[in-house]
């Protein structure tokens, strides 16, 4: 049902006004920065014009609004019925790609991605979900050159700074991530992702982490836990015992990790 869901669909589309397209980019915009309610009052509005409604634009928003409240399933139905109507919108592909990758398709999300770049060769996000494509493979060469091509589109984009920052501390390299995390911190100062992960950057080097109340307990679990993948013993036993202290409730996992670190320092 589906398929023929989304023939209909594209076959039915038409071409949206010049008001009409932008006001789909001024909804984009609105939900690239976070305000999705206001997104979607705009898509409600936009759903009484006659051409607005059956248009590739409007699938696209609708694409980027599920994207943004981790709807992967109905984005990529989204982009796809843009997709089909208009095969070289690199938007389409793009979106296609994305959310294949949130729902664990790889080589359904590398074509769409790659399909991308063919058309549109300056997609900074197709880019950065390519490594993170590359680093589920372990192939870091692959990830640092999609990575470093993304960077030089987009050289504040936090999430590709975080993604850099992610991979270098796959690769244990924790001082080279702790400069890529604290630069996106400085652009996203209240994305916890970045902060955890750069938590988990300084814990590598046994550098040491302000907890300033009981939230904090599971980052320094995961602190101790990166400190002692490092083979910084000490640093990840203060981590376990800090961790051990801030839970309200006894936090049998950061236990479990402080017996292993000591049994490992005992040898």
């Amino acid at each position: 049902m589906i398929p023929d869901l989304l023939t209909i669909l594209a076959s039915a589309f038409v071409a949206a006004s010049a008001q009409d397209v932008e006001y789909m980019s001024k909804i984009s915009r609105a939900i690239e920065h976070g305000r999705l309610v206001q997104a979607r009052e705009m898509i409600g509005i936009a759903e009484r014009s006659p051409t607005a409604a059956k248009s590739i634009e409007y699938q696209l928003v609708l694409g980027k609004l599920a994207l943004a409240e981790e709807k992967s399933g109905d984005a990529f139905l989204h982009f796809k019925a843009a997709s089909d109507s208009d095969s070289e919108n690199c938007v389409a592909r793009e979106g296609m790609g994305l959310a294949a990758l949130r729902l664990g398709r790889i080589n359904a999300a590398k074509a769409s991605l790659d399909e991308a770049l063919q058309r549109c060769p300056d997609r900074w996000q197709s880019l950065n979900a390519l490594g993170v494509l590359a680093d589920r493979k372990g192939d870091w060469e692959a990830g640092r050159i999609a990575y470093a091509k993304a960077l030089a589109l987009a050289p504040d984009q936090p999430a590709v700074l975080n993604n850099v920052g992610f991979s270098l501390l796959l690769q244990r390299r924790f001082g080279e991530a702790e400069i890529f995390l604290t630069k996106a911190m400085s652009l996203a100062p209240a994305d916890e992702r970045i902060s955890n992960n750069l938590d988990l950057a300084q814990a590598g080097q046994g550098k040491p982490i302000t907890a300033s109340n009981e939230a904090q307990a599971y980052r320094l679990n995961n602190a101790g836990y990166m400190a002692y993948l490092g083979g910084n013993l000490e640093a990840a036993k203060s981590y376990f015992n800090e961790a051990i202290k801030l839970s309200p409730s006894y936090f049998e996992r950061a236990a479990s990790n402080l017996e292993m670190a000591e049994g490992r320092q005992e040898k």
